[in-house]
């Protein structure tokens, strides 16, 4: 995703070592995806646990309990599944490119550009890259579709870093 925001204003840059993560480690996403199945196939299994008549008292507190603990499984095979995303945000009152990794409101920045070093913009239906006067890369990231290039390609006109 391309976006301008002012996010730097709230959000300070941390360092890009590579062994610094964000997010959750692996050991806690795997037990999370783990314990969120565990509790959704709970929140079914349940309704399939003989018992005595089921009176409107028990009904309604088996439902309140399957529910409950299916919102529960929801929520912890989610945190097991989130991975970060790459993002380009482009601050014009400082007049630099951010690329970061963000996972919801946390964001990691890995490479800071001045719009003065940037010398060539390189856009394909698939990447985008930044490229200096040596032709190196300064920053690339993924882009996904058609309608995310159109999207970059709008984003950078409006800060006048590509011409019609």
């Amino acid at each position: 995703m391309v976006a301008v925001s002012d996010f730097m204003d709230d959000v300070h840059p941390v360092s890009a070592d590579p062994a610094e993560q964000i997010g959750p480690s692996t050991l806690l996403r795997i037990s999370a995806l783990v314990l969120g199945f565990a509790f959704i196939l709970a929140g079914i299994g349940l309704w399939m646990v003989p018992g005595p008549v089921l009176a409107g008292g028990t009904l309604m507190a088996k439902a309140l309990v399957s529910i409950l603990l299916t919102a529960a499984g929801v929520g912890m095979a989610q945190i097991g599944t989130d991975k970060p995303v790459r993002e380009l945000h482009f601050d014009a009152r400082h007049r630099q490119v951010y690329l970061v990794d963000a996972i919801g409101r946390r964001t990691k920045v890995l490479r800071v550009v001045d719009y003065e070093d940037i010398f060539r913009i390189e856009i394909t239906d698939d990447r985008l890259f930044l490229r200096d006067r040596d032709d190196k890369e300064l920053a690339g990231m993924e882009l996904h579709g058609a309608a995310a290039r159109r999207d970059a390609e709008a984003q950078l006109r409006a800060q006048s870093l590509i011409f019609a």
